[in-house]
């Protein structure tokens, strides 16, 4: 399924994008406490989760490891 179908499918663009950063977020801080292997996570796509919490997106995130405003 692709993301603009998954989207459609639960009729909640919002929340699939605020599913995906939050998800990433664990990715990026997960291995710093132990819950995880560290993976490897291209710059742009840093980029990308720190523009999209700037804009908002931030309703899956944890309260530890946010991107500062």
């Amino acid at each position: 399924m692709t993301l603009p179908a998954y989207a459609d499918s639960i009729q909640d663009a919002r929340m699939v994008i605020d599913m995906l950063v939050g998800a990433l977020q664990r990715l990026l801080v997960y291995p710093e406490m132990g819950f995880m292997v560290a993976q490897d996570v291209p710059g742009e796509v840093r980029e990308a989760y720190e523009r999209l919490c700037r804009e908002g997106f931030t309703g899956r995130l944890l309260a530890i490891g946010r991107p500062s405003a």
